[in-house]
């Protein structure tokens, strides 16, 4: 039943998410988790 968590290649919950970063400095990751909903 996991297809129905994918949402376009993104795994999904209500407390989890798993995205690749593509090999994005994890400083730059944790920028972006951090500003998230901030704009």
């Amino acid at each position: 039943m996991i297809k129905y968590q994918i949402w376009e290649g993104y795994f999904w919950s209500k407390s989890y998410c798993l995205i690749t970063t593509g090999g994005a400095p994890i400083d730059i990751v944790k920028e972006y988790i951090e500003n998230q909903g901030m704009k």
